[in-house]
């Protein structure tokens, strides 16, 4: 793999952050990283393989320097970033959900990488379309799927770092007996659960559901016909929590399925554990 200049959008945010680390900790082909944030952000030094990195003002950095932007900042600030990373003929890696990029997760439809150009703008999925979307396609080698449901329940860090404050503070006011402002989630999330993640659309469906929707289905294609698509904002920081049903045209073979599910790289069956749970048994595994 070729090395290539990178520029991380939103270093500072709690995404940025988890990429940087990602990128510290594993041998991937590096030239240049520079790292990007706006506002007071920029300025501050930043921890990256034995030295230090100066956060760059995003206003005026020049992205024709590099060869890929990830963009993990939301998708207002993807929009306005659209026409200079055009003009500069980068390939994009975005986490917003902000365009109709295409989706792609390597050990599903990895070969789509294969025909891009160098330009080529990707979506990141959603960590629960990934989970789910793995799953899926695992066990339609199977037995050819006809329809699925997804009810996925997602941790405040899924808003970022500011999901977490949020969480934080309503959780320190409700025990010290003061009322709750809601200001990023739908209302109350401490010590709650939310039935929606955002105002729903003419369908219904909310557009964090959309996303997901989308996503699974770009993903898999043909393999997944029918996909019904549930979220709710759970009351807690980390680990998002999954219940997947899938409906085969055949019997399923539950001792296939297990042998499948454990032989799958990236994926853990535990068959000890009598109620899994995100943070006993999944957050912090790779």
């Amino acid at each position: 793999m070729t090395a290539r200049d990178i520029a991380l959008v939103g270093a500072t945010s709690a995404y940025g952050e988890a990429i940087r680390e990602l990128l510290d900790e594993r041998d991937v082909p590096l030239g240049r990283l520079h790292l990007l944030a706006s506002g007071e952000s920029a300025g501050q030094n930043l921890p990256f393989r034995g030295s230090n990195l100066r956060v760059t003002g995003l206003e005026g950095f020049d992205f024709a320097q590099v060869g890929i932007a990830i963009l993990a900042v939301p998708a207002a600030v993807v929009e306005s970033l659209k026409p200079r990373l055009a003009a500069a003929g980068c390939a994009v890696l975005d986490l917003s959900g902000a365009s109709a990029a295409l989706s792609v997760i390597p050990r599903i439809n990895g070969e789509r990488l294969d025909s891009l150009a160098a330009n080529a703008w990707l979506g990141v999925p959603l960590a629960a379309a990934q989970a789910a979307a793995s799953v899926a396609a695992l066990l339609a080698r199977l037995n050819a799927l006809t329809d699925a449901s997804l009810t996925a329940c997602l941790a405040a860090s899924g808003a970022g770092r500011g999901g977490v404050e949020e969480l934080a503070r309503q959780a320190t006011e409700l025990l010290n007996g003061r009322p709750v402002e809601a200001r990023l989630f739908e209302g109350q999330l401490a010590f709650n659960l939310l039935g929606r993640t955002g105002a729903p659309a003419a369908d219904g469906y909310t557009a964090q559901e959309h996303r997901l929707l989308d996503e699974c289905q770009q993903v898999l294609g043909a393999t997944l016909p029918v996909l019904d698509v549930t979220v709710l904002q759970a009351p807690v920081f980390f680990g998002d929590s999954l219940a997947l049903s899938l409906r085969g045209q055949e019997q399923w073979q539950l001792e296939q399925v297990l042998e499948a599910l454990g032989d799958e790289p990236g994926l853990a069956l535990d068959e000890d554990v009598d109620c899994p749970s995100a943070v006993g048994d999944a957050l912090g595994r790779e």
